[in-house]
């Protein structure tokens, strides 16, 4: 693949032009991962890189080569950043916590890379992790995806979230050497395999989770007028949405007709015990619950891995890591294949010259977890969301 050059964009006025937006603060050694976030994107035909590094002090990851690349814009925490942001949309929402809040800087920081990329031609926006890549054939197919949206008049979209299941602990650059994911189950169909697939990664979780992190997806918006962020996942915006998730928690007549053949983000989630120990020591001793006070986390992996890595027992990360994160043997991993639960998405890593790394360490798993007693789970919402969907 061969990312588009300025020059030819600019004699297609008309054509969509894709930014994208990540608030990033990781440990050193992470250079690797960046070039990769940026030559990933690039080659795939994103025509502007907005990078927000969370913090004020740091170095930037020492000698990365693409430190200077022409379609990247660096800012980095700063007083007089934040002073333009309380010029915009979303900050009496989200000013308040910019200082506590992870997600409030991460929202902060998308609207304020909207208003750039618009200045400077972009008329989409993506918002990703620093360990997600937005995964699209080429970049004729990423340009003819946005031009349908645009065709449709639709100014939101959003693409399901698949978790990378990493074959070895020792992990030093996901985008390389990771092609294993766990399908997001709002993309999959309601049968006997895919639901003995998903007991089997649930039965492994003392909170009964499928996907670790979050299941509703990740959004481009287009840059028009009114538009904000509502979260680091979706935006609030005029024009119509579109969604290739079957979530019953959400508006199921905004689901694509055909959404396996939609472009996805790849989420490479704790992908190797140092990335599971660095992140949760850079978020730190957070609180049970976000904004406040106001949203409550539920016990999770998420509240979970926060203890283990602040106890500072290697043994018990270890063991955690295993637990939740480390791939199924040989015959369970080719029955979850043939389910569709477990799919191979290996062009990262040949784009970027990696090799997968694997290092299989036997798994124990638990006994399945008693079903919640209240509430709307997310597989709750998965079984409405597929019965529902065979009438959309």
């Amino acid at each position: 693949m061969c990312s588009t050059a300025p020059s030819q964009m600019a004699t297609q006025p008309s054509a969509p032009r894709v930014a994208l937006v990540t608030t990033l603060l990781l440990p050193r050694g992470s250079a690797g991962v960046v070039a990769s976030f940026i030559e990933w994107h690039t080659k795939i035909g994103i025509d502007a890189l907005y990078l927000y590094f969370d913090d004020d002090t740091s170095d930037e990851p020492e000698g990365w080569p693409q430190a200077d690349h022409p379609r990247v814009v660096r800012r980095r925490r700063s007083p007089g950043m934040l002073e333009e942001q309380k010029s915009l949309r979303c900050w009496a929402r989200f000013g308040p916590f910019h200082e506590t809040e992870v997600q409030a800087r991460q929202a902060l920081n998308a609207e304020h890379a909207s208003l750039h990329a618009k200045s400077d031609g972009c008329t989409w926006l993506l918002h990703l992790d620093i360990d997600e890549l937005f995964h699209v054939t080429s970049p004729e197919a990423l340009g003819t995806h946005f031009a349908d949206l645009e065709h449709q008049k639709v100014g939101h979209c959003t693409y399901a979230n698949h978790e990378g299941v990493a074959e070895s602990p020792n992990v030093e650059n996901y985008f390389r050497e990771v092609t294993l994911f766990k399908w997001n189950h709002h993309s999959l169909p309601l049968t006997s395999a895919v639901q003995r697939s998903m007991a089997w990664w649930r039965a492994r979780s003392e909170h009964g989770q499928y996907l670790l992190c979050y299941d509703c997806g990740k959004s481009a918006v287009k840059l028009v007028e009114g538009i904000e962020p509502s979260s680091p996942h979706a935006w609030r915006t005029p024009l119509k949405r579109v969604s290739a998730l079957a979530d019953a928690r959400l508006d199921l007549s905004e689901r694509v007709p055909n959404p396996g053949a939609m472009p996805c983000v790849l989420h490479y989630v704790s992908c190797g015990v140092f990335w599971l120990r660095t992140k949760y020591e850079i978020l730190g001793r957070f609180e049970d619950s976000w904004f406040g006070g106001s949203l409550p986390i539920a016990p999770s992996f998420h509240l979970d891995a926060r203890d283990v890595v602040l106890a500072k027992d290697e043994a018990a990360l270890t063991a955690f890591y295993d637990r939740h994160l480390a791939p199924p043997a040989s015959e369970e991993l080719e029955a979850q294949l043939r389910a569709g639960i477990l799919k191979r998405v290996a062009a990262p890593c040949d784009l970027l010259g990696g090799t997968v790394r694997q290092e299989r360490r036997a798994v124990v798993v638990a006994p399945p977890p008693p079903p919640p007693d209240a509430g709307f789970s997310s597989e709750k919402a998965w079984i409405l969301s597929a019965a529902a969907s065979k009438f959309l």
